[in-house]
Formats: C-alpha cells, sequence, structure tokens
C-alpha cells in the first residue's frame, strides 16, 4: 500500500548571512530573506538556536521556529500574515484607545481603509 504525503510548501529565500560552526566546521545560515521581501528569518550564530521571523516593514517580531525550514512553511501557508494582521489591528485598536476613540471596530482590517490612513499620515 502506497502511502500518500502531503507536499509541504516553503516559502523561497536567499541566504543572506553565513558562518563557519566551531564544533563542526560546516558552514551554517543564520539570516535570509524571502524573496519576495516581506520576511526576515534571524538567528544567534550558534547552532541550535532557534529562528526568529520578522515582517520586513514593520520589523514585527511573528515568532519563533525550531528550523529554518519551519519558517519558511509557515509564511508559506498563510499563517504569518494572518497573525501580522491581527497584530496591526491590536496596534490600530490601542492607538484609538489612547487617542480617546471609543468606536466598534471590525475584527479584520480593510486594506482600502488601512492605505488611505496611510496616505492621510503622509499629508
Amino acid at each position: 500500500m502506497n502511502a500518500t504525503r502531503t507536499r509541504r510548501y516553503l516559502t523561497p529565500v536567499d541566504i543572506t548571512e553565513r558562518y563557519r560552526s566551531i564544533r563542526t566546521g560546516r558552514m551554517e545560515a543564520c539570516a535570509a530573506r524571502s524573496r519576495d521581501g516581506l520576511w526576515l528569518y534571524e538567528r544567534l550564530d550558534m547552532p541550535g538556536t532557534p529562528w526568529r521571523l520578522v515582517d520586513a516593514a514593520s520589523r514585527a517580531d511573528c515568532g519563533w521556529f525550531g528550523s529554518l525550514p519551519k519558517a519558511r512553511a509557515y509564511t508559506a501557508s498563510g499563517e504569518a500574515a494572518r497573525e501580522l494582521a491581527k497584530l496591526r489591528l491590536a496596534r490600530v485598536r490601542a492607538e484609538c484607545a489612547a487617542a480617546g476613540i471609543t468606536a466598534e471596530s471590525p475584527d479584520t482590517l480593510d486594506p482600502d481603509a488601512e492605505r488611505l490612513a496611510r496616505e492621510e499620515r503622509w499629508t
């Protein structure tokens, strides 16, 4: 009987930093950037350290992963973008509360409203 394997998709990346492992002598990756430029993957220059996922635009920390492939799978699945949208919404709500604005807000950000708000800040 053939077992079916689910194909795991990974975000394509370019390795941006490498170092030579003192223990093994092999070159190890310690930083990468997704090819679309949306995500940064970082870790300490030591073997076995976890990878940190960062949004390239806002430098928001989006979580820690045990390996680079696990972080790449997380971004490829779209889960990282959904979590980042939740973080942005929480930040907008906190800014509104601090400004004394007490209106109800939707559970998701409207992309057009977000774009208009950005444009309004620059004028």
